[in-house]
């Protein structure tokens, strides 16, 4: 009897020996996809957070044990007071880029409308801008967010087939991009464009880098001189995503990172020579592809500048990506592992441009339509209450489709109780 005690004690053992070493290779497995970069939808997939370590000190440690410390450290912040609104004049005020921001409480991006590019010579201005099966974006629309209480509306716009090499702009496209804009505007919201989709030549490739990085200095020279008579509510954004090559959202090197930092600095210093409204104007400035992976935040350097705190940073933020943008992914959301991951990610964030001393904002953020809307309630609940405590502007990825929340043609809302909890939320 006392032998197959024994036989059994040492059963168990080599049992267990076995599961430690199943699940450390599962987590080792797991800590691998941390790091890696999701080609479909944009984004890392599940990034480690920023922390403040550089690449020479930091410690041999795993994305996921990076993650799993910074949720046990995480803490975030009580913000306090009212928002405050500044006198609203005709011009430029005489405001930070924090005050301005103070003004917005939540924004909508209106994507698939002026980013469609390669359609071809002999084009319309109109054929573009309903390339995506989007019908034109109208007044009436533009008061549909307003009514809702939106504060801000964000308009990707690629220039790419309506400019020439001196970066001149196309006039049809360019009245129509102005007219959206005086939409805007004329509602006292606020507006950002930028260059989107143009990376079929605007990229951090390294062979072209000096022609790439005068073609968008003649590009923001005469965008910003055909904008200069808005006044502060009209933001510039240097480029939506860029990227080393087009459509290519793998890991940056370091190399690619610092050619994004120099795009930025060629933007900034390219919009205030311009001068007028424009050497005060506030400039929104991208990481390498709007990303949010420590080695990006960590990489990302803030361009220096004539106008003192004119500067703001974007990124876009789709995590996990799984349950925001994955059609066959992940529906349900809430668990308090599901919580606390995505404030690790939103104060990471938030961290590191406090470090830097400047605003940022989410530029692009959503979950996709999956039948699912408790579990999207209770993630922008989550997200906005956490980016409200950070002072991070938010701007719902709204492409007429999959993250809709105003019909374009009858102006209709759809998801009514998201949207709701998306302007409760920001407050």
């Amino acid at each position: 009897m006392n032998n197959y005690y024994k036989i059994l004690a040492v059963l168990i053992c080599f049992a267990v020996v076995f599961s430690v070493s199943a699940c450390s290779d599962y987590d080792n497995k797991e800590s691998a996809k941390q790091v890696t970069y999701n080609t479909l939808f944009k984004q890392p997939s599940t990034p480690a957070p920023y922390t403040k370590a550089t690449e020479e000190t930091q410690e041999d440690t795993t994305a996921e044990e990076t993650t799993q410390a910074k949720v046990e450290q995480a803490t975030v912040p009580q913000r306090t007071g009212e928002r405050i609104f500044y006198e609203q004049v005709s011009q430029m005020r005489n405001i930070s880029s924090d005050q301005l921001l103070q003004e917005i409480n939540i924004g909508i991006s209106v994507a698939n409308s002026f980013d469609y590019y390669g359609l071809g010579s002999g084009k319309t201005v109109d054929e573009y801008e309903t390339a995506n099966g989007n019908p034109k974006v109208t007044q009436e629309l533009i008061e549909a967010y307003k009514k809702i209480g939106f504060k801000a509306v964000r308009i990707p716009v690629s220039w790419t087939d309506h400019i020439e090499d001196d970066g001149k702009i196309n006039s049809e496209w360019l009245d129509e991009i102005r007219k959206v804009v005086g939409y805007v505007i004329d509602r006292n919201m606020y507006c950002i464009i930028n260059s989107d989709n143009d990376q079929s030549w605007l990229t951090t490739a390294d062979k072209s880098f000096e022609t790439t990085k005068q073609k968008f200095a003649n590009l923001w020279h005469n965008i910003a001189a055909n904008f200069s008579d808005f006044n502060d509510h009209l933001l510039f954004e240097s480029v939506g995503e860029i990227l080393k090559k087009a459509d290519d959202y793998s890991e940056p090197d370091k190399n690619d990172i610092a050619n994004a930092n120099k795009l930025n600095e060629v933007f900034v210093k390219t919009v205030r020579k311009t001068g007028g409204n424009n050497e005060k104007r506030h400039l929104i400035v991208t990481t390498y592809g709007s990303f949010i992976d420590e080695a990006t935040l960590s990489g990302f350097k803030v361009p220096k500048d004539t106008a003192k705190n004119r500067i703001i940073a974007k990124v876009n933020t789709f995590v996990p990506s799984s349950f925001c943008l994955d059609e066959s992914g992940k529906t349900l959301w809430g668990t308090n592992d599901d919580k606390k991951y995505l404030t690790t990610i939103l104060l990471s964030i938030y961290s590191r441009f406090k470090e830097l001393g400047i605003p940022v904002i989410i530029g692009e953020f959503g979950i996709i339509n999956k039948g699912n809307e408790s579990s999207k309630i209770a993630y922008s609940k989550c997200f906005l209450n956490t980016t409200y405590n950070c002072y991070i502007n938010c701007f719902w990825y709204d492409d007429g489709n999959d993250f809709c929340l105003v019909n374009r043609t009858d102006y209709s809302q759809k998801h009514k109780n998201l949207i709701k909890t998306l302007i409760k939320s920001a407050k």
